[in-house]
């Protein structure tokens, strides 16, 4: 439009709009075919004030704001899709309005999904070797809490290994579980060979 009239015609959107769904598509990762990630934009007094004012950068921010409005982020669904493992981070990212921001959103997940992860094996691995030492009853009091410090000293190294396995926190329990098992069975194994 020309200079003169884009005023006018920003007043009229402004007016006018009742709200933007836009989609793009995307390869699915976890079956053959595409997914849509969506935004969703409301026209609330908020937005037609920015679009009548010409401030349209800010609707992004907007956006990101007015969940209780029923709107919602490209990026953020993206990431939702990224999360449910039916979309590649890669594929995620090219298709981001705000990498930058994508990648930082994206990080602090997998550290959270670490994090839990790392603690629920753990708590496998020292529940599982603190039990079945209780249970042993053919060692001292002292070799039973031997064999738990064992468990617990394998749990805890199990938070300080990084983990990219792509499981929840029931997984993560059930792996700490087995290693719990694992090593508890090798102290028995152990104490039977050595004679003590």
């Amino acid at each position: 439009f020309p200079p003169e009239q884009q005023r006018q015609i920003r007043t009229q959107l402004s007016i006018t709009l009742l709200g933007v769904v836009s989609q793009t598509l995307l390869p699915r990762a976890d079956v053959p075919g595409r997914i849509a990630a969506f935004e969703v934009m409301v026209a609330t007094p908020a937005i037609r004030s920015l679009v009548r004012d010409g401030k349209t950068h800010q609707i992004v921010s907007d956006i990101q704001t007015g969940v209780q409005h029923g709107m919602i982020s490209l990026d953020h669904t993206l990431l939702e899709l990224v999360k449910q493992r039916m979309v590649r981070y890669e594929d995620a990212l090219a298709k981001s309005s705000n990498p930058r921001e994508f990648e930082q959103r994206a990080a602090n997940f997998r550290a959270q999904q670490q994090q839990a992860g790392m603690a629920a094996m753990a708590a496998g691995g020292i529940t599982t070797s603190l039990l079945a030492s209780r249970f042993e009853s053919r060692w001292s009091p002292a070799k039973r809490l031997e064999a738990g410090l064992f468990g617990c000293a394998a749990g805890a190294i199990l938070t300080l290994l990084p983990m990219s396995l792509p499981v929840g926190t029931a997984v993560s329990f059930l792996i700490g579980t087995a290693i719990g098992l694992l090593t508890v069975t090798l102290v028995i194994h152990l104490s039977s060979w050595i004679g003590t």
